[in-house]
């Protein structure tokens, strides 16, 4: 069964570390590299981050990653602009025979250091300047699956700023939006609560001393009363953050608490305990991949564009 295609969205802002502090710099302002040269903004620096990648080797994970710096594009709207890019990612390190369904024979093997590559696109946007200068922009990811490029990408990308003195910070983007859509949108499966202790009697644990324990209990498919869902809108909306306040337990005072929503595209755990640390992701539409697997490139283009305006409406373009 092919993987399920994924949209994952965060927020990014830049810090230039200087007389011993960090300072969010002005995303469309003039930015001082270390050589004491001068570019433009901000999406000329990742720009150039990406043109000095190149292909990338990620030997400790057997991972390869190479730009396609031919379709890169920047493009201007009206209220902001964005970077559009692919690259090739794919995994190394295995022998592998590749076997052709329609003929039910092995057509080659694949040697360890071959990989095989797929497209995945990203993009990057800078909203332009309002009453107030951009500090954060937006990174949006094509994963497939669960493979996605997120975390090379971003792990490179603060290589390459700290040579410049600078620091990536990259966050959910509108995490209290998207946790209110799951609770309007998704049937809410299972409430996990875990109680975590230790026990320094030495007959508790198999090698003495003070020994750790932890206890979970699941409710499978909860009835949710009114004062329920109340309590978890809060917490979603930073209200409260106090968990014990919307699932009682008489007998069992819990530490930790996870609900599990569950819709068509799978299912999304949300730790109570930090509710906007939850990964943004949505599934797309399988309409999105062509006859041959690989991605309608304008149509995702085209739904990305759709989600960043939806987001630009409440978007805080600030570091706070």
């Amino acid at each position: 069964m092919a993987a399920n295609l994924h949209l994952m969205a965060c927020s990014f802002y830049i810090q230039k570390i200087g007389d011993n502090k960090k300072t969010a710099i002005f995303l469309n302002e003039k930015v001082e590299l270390s050589d004491g040269s001068v570019i433009d903004d901000a999406l000329e620096l990742i720009s150039r981050f990406i043109a000095s990648q190149g292909t990338v080797n990620v030997a400790r994970k057997m991972k390869i990653l190479a730009y396609n710096t031919d379709n890169l594009r920047i493009v201007e709207r009206e209220a902001y602009r964005y970077l559009w890019c692919s690259c090739r990612f794919g995994d190394y390190g295995s022998r592998s025979d590749i076997f052709n369904v329609k003929t039910e024979k092995i057509d080659y093997t694949q040697k360890p250091e071959q990989a095989g590559m797929m497209d995945y696109y990203f993009c990057v946007v800078i909203p332009k300047d309002t009453g107030e200068k951009a500090q954060r922009g937006m990174i949006f990811y094509q994963n497939n699956g669960r493979r996605s490029i997120k975390s090379t990408f971003e792990g490179y990308f603060r290589d390459y700023l700290n040579e410049e003195d600078m620091v990536l910070v990259v966050s959910n983007i509108a995490p209290t939006s998207y946790l209110l859509s799951l609770l309007e949108n998704r049937e809410m499966s299972r409430i996990d609560v875990i109680k975590h202790s230790t026990s320094s009697d030495k007959a508790d644990g198999i090698l003495g001393g003070i020994t750790s324990k932890r206890e979970e209990r699941s409710y499978i498919k909860p009835v949710m009363s009114g004062k329920f869902l109340q309590g978890i809108k809060n917490i979603f909306t930073g209200a409260s953050n106090n968990i014990s306040t919307f699932f009682e337990l008489e007998d069992f005072n819990y530490d930790e608490i996870k609900v599990v929503f569950t819709g068509h595209s799978g299912n999304k755990t949300v730790n109570m305990n930090n509710p906007f640390d939850v990964e943004i992701t949505e599934t797309l539409s399988k309409k999105l991949k062509l006859a041959d697997g690989t991605i309608d490139e304008e149509a995702l283009l085209a739904y990305v564009v759709d989600r960043i305006e939806d987001y630009m409406d409440t978007y805080d373009i600030t570091v706070h």
